[in-house]
């Protein structure tokens, strides 16, 4: 991406700059809070405060990169925010007494409109609105425990503020969805410096040295390859079996590109030493003559991935109806949080769903007791003794979880 199209982006507007002044107000009361109750205490309730105002701060913050503030229906809601959030500034002092419930209800309001502009956002984009959809539970959940808290004194009150903001935080993870564009957007920002001044940001960007005298490969949150002369500072990442990306950017041309794909191939062909050997990348490099000898090299390490793919897959198999019967039930696992795991059958296939998720998903079987998935690296193992009910194991590489069957 050139700097001439981040010309062409959208500034900050006045609207955002007056979400964000009161944002500092609400700041500043803080710290007046603080001031009043320097104890223990004080400390722990003045930081829940940060954490939820930091939390909405954040969300709109976001929000603003995906829509226009300053358009009509937008603008309205984007006005409303800003009141209530100017109520929560106002109540922030007393929200652990008189004011209570007066920050609570204002709080609810602010995140319950950042989700109806968010609905707005994702006008005609599905992928955003099931987005939406899912962090809706944890984005109302929370506020609404903040609104019974108000109601509340002592401990009661501080678990309920705790559980508010984990469930706000932990939630909203399994909803957040980014696009290339959003990372185009990142990549502007990076480059204009509004996260880091230019002079942090160059040491960021410059490998560190081992005591040895050895450079190593990353500086600060950021791989920094040295390839031919040329700096390639970059990023990667996976997620199981069905998702990965790769973020790499070459200062010296003003120039990155953003890859993200529905497989883990990205990321698993080229080492993070050697990122040129990523036959996307070094196709890229050869855009600006920056290829030198990395053709041969990634179309290579690509093959070998190719092979050594094939050699790991796995082969569905059909499995006797009355055997996948045998499995249907509940499963609960103390290692995992006491997650608990049902499993049912339609026809020929057998299917869960976890207690923190509605989402239903089919395994597949792989022999009478192994099913895997195709999106995760989990293979789930049923084992039984003669006369007893079958249990159930969850393999993750090396990572072996055991279950208790309730049901």
């Amino acid at each position: 991406m050139s700097d001439r199209q981040a010309e062409n982006e959208q500034r900050v507007t006045p609207l955002e700059l007056f979400f964000d002044l009161v944002v500092v107000f609400a700041i500043t009361q803080v710290t007046g809070f603080l001031s009043r109750f320097p104890t223990w205490g004080g400390l722990l309730r003045g930081l829940l405060l940060l954490g939820a105002l930091w939390w909405a701060w954040s969300a709109y913050a976001w929000l603003t990169n995906t829509l226009d503030p300053e358009e009509g229906a937008v603008r309205l809601a984007m006005l409303a925010a800003i009141a209530a959030m100017l109520v929560v500034s106002l109540a922030a002092p007393g929200a652990f007494g008189r004011d209570g419930v007066t920050f609570g209800a204002a709080y609810f309001i602010v995140r319950a409109l950042h989700l109806v502009l968010y609905a707005i956002a994702g006008r005609g984009d599905r992928d955003l609105l099931r987005a939406v959809v899912r962090i809706v539970p944890s984005a109302t959940i929370g506020p609404a425990l903040l609104v019974i808290a108000g109601f509340l004194k002592g401990p009661g009150q501080l678990a309920l503020w705790g559980a508010a903001l984990a469930i706000d935080y932990v939630g909203a993870a399994a909803g957040i969805l980014s696009t290339v564009r959003d990372l185009a957007t990142y990549d502007i920002a990076l480059d204009r410096h509004m996260f880091l001044k230019k002079e942090a940001q160059e040491k960021a960007w410059t490998p560190f040295v081992s005591n040895a005298g050895e450079r190593l490969p990353y500086g600060l949150g950021w791989f920094v390859t040295d390839y031919h002369g040329h700096k390639l500072v970059w990023h990667y990442g996976q997620w199981g079996t069905g998702f990965s990306a790769v973020y790499l950017k070459v200062p010296e041309r003003s120039v990155s590109i953003v890859l993200l794909s529905n497989s883990e191939a990205l990321v698993d062909h080229g080492g993070y030493e050697e990122i040129a050997k990523n036959t996307f990348v070094c196709s890229f490099l050869g855009l600006w003559n920056y290829a030198y000898d990395c053709a041969p090299q990634s179309e290579a390490a690509l093959k070998k991935w190719i092979e050594d793919r094939r050699a790991k897959r796995r082969v569905e198999v059909r499995v006797d109806p009355r055997i996948l019967d045998s499995y249907v039930g509940e499963y609960q696992f103390e290692t995992l949080d006491n997650r608990l795991y049902t499993f049912m059958r339609e026809g020929g296939k057998l299917f869960f769903t976890e207690t923190e998720s509605s989402k239903r998903a089919e395994l597949f079987a792989e022999s009478e007791s192994t099913f895997f998935l195709k999106d995760r690296p989990y293979v789930f193992v049923f084992t039984s003794a003669e006369g007893q009910a079958p249990q159930l194991k969850i393999v993750e590489g090396a990572n072996t979880y055991l279950s208790k069957r309730i049901k």
